[in-house]
């Protein structure tokens, strides 16, 4: 009788094979800052975004959007607003990413209709989304709600573990951004398994990158802004350096 694929062998045989894959991936993708004169398919483009989507975030209220600038205007005005950089002026394609701490109690409404509909959830998970997310995010006016639940984490922190974040409008920036960062970097592993090349850009005027994108308020951020396109002669400083593990990486 043949061997079954379910077997333990062969299930580790097929992890490690994907892991040397993945290890490939990680290793290739670098900040690329020339690209090419060549354009990239639109529905690669949606894949990278597509995978950008299943990122992780915290209590999976996804406080992150992406803008793929498309319009010739629009996307000459990104390309001054990210300081006419040469990632920038030769990216096949442009793709902002917004953290975005406004809607996150839509998204809770919204995921917690999904889950009601969803047979055999956890309690605790629908008394989460139910009450305690709801209370746990909002700052209320002048982050009153906020330095409200601080105190009591002070006090209270003294005798055992408790969240102490967020506390404010400035821990719910810091918040988003985080997610919106494991989103982006989605993106960027998945261009480089398509063999695509990306460039993730900090350096732009926020503000001007806001406007492009019709963002309004003041409960947002661009944490950065994507180049992506097929990488082209000189298109890196130099060898990939890092630093050594022992002065990254402790165990206690």
């Amino acid at each position: 009788m043949p061997e079954s694929p379910t077997t333990p062998e062969l299930l580790a045989t097929d992890f490690e094979a994907r892991y040397a894959e993945f290890d490939r991936v990680v290793r290739r993708r670098r900040s690329v800052r020339r690209f090419q004169k060549k354009p990239v398919a639109e529905g690669d483009v949606r894949d990278l975004v597509d995978a950008a989507l299943l990122a992780p975030s915290s209590s999976n209220l996804q406080p992150f959007e992406f803008v793929w600038v498309r319009s010739p205007d629009a996307k000459r005005a990104l390309v001054d607003a990210c300081l006419a950089q040469s990632a920038a002026r030769t990216a096949a394609e442009l793709v902002v990413c917004v953290a975005r701490w406004d809607a996150w109690d839509d998204t809770r409404r919204e995921y917690l209709a999904y889950l009601e509909a969803q047979p055999r959830i956890p309690k605790p998970v629908m008394i989460y989304y139910r009450n305690l997310a709801r209370s746990y995010y909002a700052q209320g006016p002048l982050s009153v709600a906020g330095r409200a639940r601080a105190a009591v984490a002070s006090v209270v922190g003294a005798f055992r573990a408790v969240p102490r974040f967020p506390m404010s409008e400035a821990d719910m920036r810091v918040w988003a951004v985080k997610s919106a960062s494991l989103a982006c970097e989605n993106f960027m592993l998945a261009a480089c398994a398509k063999g695509l090349d990306t460039c993730a850009m900090e350096g732009m005027d926020p503000v001007r990158v806001g406007r492009i994108c019709g963002l309004s308020g003041d409960r947002w951020d661009i944490p950065m802004v994507l180049a992506v396109g097929y990488r082209a002669d000189e298109a890196l400083w130099g060898q990939q350096w890092r630093r050594e593990r022992a002065r990254l990486v402790r165990e206690i």
